[in-house]
């Protein structure tokens, strides 16, 4: 009966089996040491990158983020910007969807109220005389104490003579 390890026996193994696993040990060291060579080579090949090269100083490291940040914001506002108004001229071929319609011509005319309001309180506000100052009232010379004018309503223009 034989030992299937040949390690374990207590029998010295045969002079052409101790050779034939000295040569197979001294393959896998040739290998291995080949191995470690072409590592150490592509490691080498990997340090000299550019891309780690501007990593091994801080300041560089720093100006390079900067710069992609840049870019990064410039692409992302200048893309949303051609998405959006694409969207905006493809949503103005629509004239058959009665809700967009509808609102966008809300929107036209609560947009034509204000600007109409701004106007007409502008041509009121040009009319109005230039309240006289520094005047002195008959009780000692004091200044009369001075009050808010009536507020109007919200989309309502307010009375020209406040008094």
């Amino acid at each position: 009966m034989s030992d299937p390890d040949p390690h374990l026996s207590s029998k010295p193994a045969p002079p052409q089996v101790a050779a034939e696993a000295e040569v197979e040990h001294d393959a896998t060291r040739t290998d291995l040491r080949n191995e470690i060579v072409a590592l150490r080579d592509e490691v080498a090949k990997l340090n000299d990158h550019k891309f780690l090269r501007v990593y091994a100083q801080f300041w560089r490291l720093v100006a390079f983020q900067l710069l992609r940040g840049m870019a990064f914001g410039l692409g992302s506002v200048v893309g949303a910007t051609v998405l959006v108004s694409v969207l905006a001229y493809l949503l103005s071929q629509v004239d058959f969807i009665p809700i967009l319609a509808e609102w966008a011509a809300e929107l036209d005319v609560e947009l034509e109220e204000e600007q109409t309001e701004a106007e007409v309180e502008q041509r009121v506000d040009e009319q109005l005389p230039a309240p006289e100052g520094g005047g002195s009232n008959a009780e000692g010379g004091g200044e009369a104490p001075q009050q808010d004018p009536p507020q109007a309503e919200p989309g309502e223009i307010p009375p020209a003579n406040a008094e």
